[in-house]
């Protein structure tokens, strides 16, 4: 189980970002962008944990924290890619997509909004980004044998 914010919809201006929030245990107050200040609840939902594959080993329904770091250091000077497998019931209705020369992959991690999350980074290309497992069918990790044009 873990945390979900529910009602992060700003009232007044039906915005989703915010500049802060403070967690007391059961709600958030939110500074909205706006300068509206509202409180939002948290729920807990259950997650469907993915299968994991790193380098050929697999993990089914992986609940287990895992941060792992891949550059010049352990023999991969162009990272890893990472293929990601959405649920059909996700917003991303099933669809695949592959992030290339990731350096760091942080997978469990509670983010801003209470949920376990994956991180994939690339110091390759300096950028990165966070998903919600909860959208996550299946993460596939291989050793780059290339620097791709796009992350």
């Amino acid at each position: 189980m873990c945390l979900k914010l529910k009602f992060l919809t700003c009232p007044e201006c039906a915005g989703h970002s915010y500049n802060s929030y403070r967690y007391n245990g059961e709600t958030a107050n939110i500074n909205c962008r706006c300068g509206n200040n509202y409180k939002a609840a948290f729920e807990y939902k259950s997650v469907n944990y993915p299968d994991v594959t790193i380098l050929g080993e697999t993990f089914k329904r992986l609940d287990v924290e895992k941060e792992i770091f891949y550059d010049d250091s352990n023999g991969f000077p162009f990272g890893v890619n990472v293929k990601i497998k959405y649920h059909k019931e996700s917003h991303y209705n099933g669809r695949r997509d592959t992030r290339y020369n990731a350096t760091e992959f942080h997978y469990l991690y509670e983010s801003f909004t209470h949920e376990k999350s994956v991180a994939i980074e690339s110091d390759i290309h300096y950028c990165g980004g966070t998903l919600d497992v909860s959208h996550i069918k299946s993460i596939v990790i291989t050793k780059a044998t290339k620097k791709h044009r796009d992350h």
